[in-house]
Parts: C-alpha cells; sequence; structure tokens
C-alpha cells in the first residue's frame, strides 16, 4: 500500500510482473515485467518502487569451462508514475527480501544469511551484514532483513535445515554493522519472522519446527535488552505470521494448525482464537486501521482430499470473534485500505444483516479472487 493509501503495488511471480493499482478501481495504472521473481517496495513517499528480481541467467567462465549460473538478482529503483528505471544493479545471490530506510536513503536487501545495505541513489553497497547462519554458504535462509520505525537499527533472521543451529534472530546498528542483540535457534525451530512493535521497544518473532514439537510460538522481546518479555504459547503447528496491533497493546498470530489468536501483550493471555474451516491452513492474519477487526487468509494443503468449495478470505470481529464476513480463494497475502475501510462505515458492534448473504460486508471489503481485500 503507498504512504497515502490511494495505489496498491503487487506482483505476479507466474506472469513475472510487478503493478501499481488504484486502490479505489483496481485500475492498473502502470505494469513493468521482469525475467524473475519480484519482490517489490514503495518508498517512504511513494514516488519511487524498489523492485528485487531473482534469478537472471548468466554464462560464467571457470577454469576454461563455461556454465549456466542463476544466481544473480537484479535491484532497480523506478519512478512510480512513469515506470523509468531510476537506478539498476546486481546481487551475486538469491535476494529473498527488500525495503527502503525510513528516510528513503538507503535500500535493505536479504540473501541466504548475509543482508546488504545500499546507497539508494548510486547502489553503492554500504555494509554486509553478516553471522546469519554460516554468512551465505547455500544451507541457510533465505532470511529477511526490515528496519526499526526509526532506521537505526536493523533486525534480522536466519533459517536452516533441521540439525543446524544457526536459526537465529538478530538486531544491528545500521551505522557500524554492530550486532546489538542476537537470539540463537536450536536447530530444530525458526524463527521464521521477526517484527518490530509500533514505537520500535519490542520485537516479535515466531518459531515453527516440523511436526511433533512442542515449541510452536511467538515470542515478544525486550528490543534494548534482548530480554523475552513474553511466550504466546497455545497454537499446534507452525506459527508463520505474527504482527502487533496499532497501539501495540495485542499481538495476532497464524498457525499452520488453522487457527489465529489475539494475545494481550501485558499479560500474554489468549483474548480470542479464530479457527478457519476442517482441515484448511492459516496463511496470514492482519489488524484493521483501528484494530477493532482482523482477515484472515487459508489455504487448503496438497493433500487435501476433502471438499474446497470454502471461502478462505474471512473478516471478523477482534473482540468477539464473530465472522462478518468471507470471500474468496486463493489468497496469497491480504490488506487494508484505510482510506475506503474508512468510508464503508462498518462500526465495532455492526455484525451483517443476513449471515447468509456473503454480499453484506461493505463493499470496501469484499475482494476479487486474487486480489486486494479492503
Amino acid at each position: 500500500l503507498s504512504p497515502t493509501g490511494d495505489r496498491l503495488l503487487t506482483t505476479d511471480n507466474s506472469a513475472k510482473a510487478a503493478m501499481i493499482r488504484s486502490a479505489s478501481t483496481g485500475e492498473i495504472l502502470l505494469r513493468r515485467d521482469f525475467a524473475g521473481d519480484v519482490i517489490a517496495a514503495f518508498s517512504p513517499t511513494g514516488q519511487h518502487v524498489l523492485i528485487a528480481t531473482c534469478c537472471e541467467q548468466n554464462m560464467t567462465e571457470s577454469f576454461g569451462d563455461t556454465y549456466l549460473d542463476t544466481t544473480i538478482s537484479r535491484m532497480m529503483t523506478l519512478d512510480a508514475a512513469t515506470g523509468e528505471v531510476l537506478l539498476s544493479f546486481t546481487y551475486h545471490g538469491p535476494v529473498s527480501s527488500a525495503a527502503w530506510s525510513p528516510t528513503g536513503d538507503y535500500l535493505l536487501t536479504a540473501s541466504e544469511g548475509i543482508a546488504t545495505l545500499w546507497n539508494a541513489s548510486t547502489g553503492e553497497a554500504l555494509r554486509e551484514f553478516k553471522g546469519q547462519g554460516r554468512d551465505g554458504d547455500g544451507r541457510h535462509g533465505p532470511g529477511t532483513a526490515v528496519f526499526s520505525p526509526a532506521g537505526e537499527c536493523i533486525l534480522t533472521t536466519s533459517w536452516g535445515p533441521p540439525g543446524l543451529k544457526e536459526h537465529t534472530a538478530k538486531m544491528w546498528n545500521a551505522s557500524t554493522g554492530e550486532v546489538l542483540r542476537g537470539r540463537d535457534g536450536d536447530g530444530r525451530h525458526g524463527p521464521g519472522t521477526a517484527v518490530f512493535s509500533p514505537a520500535g521497544e519490542c520485537i516479535l518473532t515466531t518459531s515453527w519446527g516440523p511436526p511433533g514439537l512442542k515449541e510452536h510460538t511467538a515470542k515478544m522481546w525486550n528490543a534494548s535488552t534482548g530480554e523475552v518479555l513474553r511466550n504466546f504459547t497455545g497454537h499446534t503447528s507452525g506459527v508463520v505470521s505474527a504482527v502487533f496491533s496499532p497501539k501495540g497493546d495485542r499481538v495476532l498470530t497464524a498457525s499452520w494448525d488453522g487457527t489465529a489468536i489475539v494475545w494481550d501483550t501485558s499479560t500474554g493471555e489468549d483474548l480470542q482464537r479464530f479457527t478457519g474451516q476442517s482441515e484448511q491452513v492459516m496463511d496470514s492474519a492482519v489488524f484493521s486501521p483501528t484494530g477493532d477487526y482482523v482477515l484472515t487468509t487459508a489455504y487448503f494443503p496438497p493433500n487435501y482430499s476433502g471438499t474446497s468449495d470454502f471461502d478462505l478470505g474471512t473478516l471478523w470481529n477482534a473482540s468477539s470473534g464473530e465472522v462478518l464476513s468471507t470471500f474468496g480463494r486463493d489468497f496469497w497475502a491480504a490488506v487494508f485500505l484505510p482510506k475506503l475501510w474508512a468510508a464503508s462505515g462498518l462500526e465495532v458492534d455492526r455484525g451483517p444483516q443476513n449471515r447468509g448473504d456473503r454480499s453484506i460486508a461493505p463493499k470496501a471489503a469484499r475482494g476479487a479472487r486474487g486480489g486486494a481485500i479492503g
């Protein structure tokens, strides 16, 4: 979503394309096609777009032999209005995450246990944050890297195959590259994702592992001391998504066990549980801009043999757990569009007038197959 809330940036890795759409009509305003899978992000002003593609095919010579090297990623910045390429440079490795700094002066990428800080104007590599996994040995990652809300710190995650212990979350000084805090896994679990709280004082990580293990949790850490403040335990399978509420007083997790849970950050108490259809797998959950609603997406696993005639996007009342609307299938992600959501007039205590009518949700809350959800 653009900073002003009027445009939506989407990627399609089947078509190898990135598109900017009108958030109110869905109209495609700009489309660019690329050679590989695409990661995309708006700049803090919304005037530029960061694109990272993986992977380009390149013929390389080594000791007289020629072979095909397919691990080159290309980063570029585009004018969000015209699509003009402003900057283009490459990285030797599969980039799995890309982000702008809060000021828009820097770019941050992650690849196989290494995060790299780039000058957004020149494409110069300013600093590498190594020490995740075995420094890009091909057995770890892909990993993620994000800036703190103020931009002074960088938070990275990395993981590898069972048996290796370099499953870590680390916080770094963005200016010096110094490791400020670090948490290692036990060789069997994540962390899978890591995010800062809205004010940046806490960090939230998720954990997942092979079936049968009990460590399917989210943990909240003090960003200054590294102390574990809360363990959110209650899922029976991998926790794949965790976010803070807009005020930072609650945490929302989604799990492969088919549930999403709202937790109290002060006590760790399970406040509300949202359970999907039998055998469906939750893959994301987000709060509405006010925190009064929860939007979840899910899918059925490949080995599922039952009927799949279910809507897999669900809008819930965050306090009561009531289902307000269901819609569509094959969702990979979902976001609220603040302007349309505010205009919808849906209040906290207002439920659907007709529980059997799927069209009663506000127009902004209904999504098209594979599209954005208001």
